[in-house]
């Protein structure tokens, strides 16, 4: 489970990022609730990757998270919420905090 940013580096990109990218987004991924960074771990750890982090929505302080690939599986943890979404503009499913603040969405 992630402690710190250093347990995230560039590997965890997906590789049509840029440096200047991937720098940006490990210090949004600061702002990411533990839980979510716990998620997002353990898809990496199966071989997924994160492929964008935008801040901002739906409040200044929001992050959300899009990975490569769909989840691997269902996690269960304890503040987030799981949402089947199933819908191809947006993704298959998506994590979030009780107030979907922070979300992390894995695609189709």
């Amino acid at each position: 489970m992630p402690k710190s940013l250093q347990d995230f580096d560039y590997r965890h990109f997906s590789n049509h990022l840029k440096p200047a990218e991937i720098i940006r987004y490990l210090k949004l991924l600061e702002n990411t609730p533990h839980p979510l960074k716990c998620i997002i771990k353990k898809e990496i750890d199966l071989g997924n990757k994160i492929t964008n982090i935008s801040q901002g929505w739906s409040e200044p302080d929001s992050v959300v998270i899009t990975l490569q690939n769909a989840f691997s599986k269902i996690y269960q943890m304890k503040g987030v919420t799981h949402t089947p979404i199933n819908n191809i503009h947006y993704g298959k499913d998506q994590y979030s905090t009780q107030n979907e603040l922070h979300i992390v969405i894995g695609p189709f």
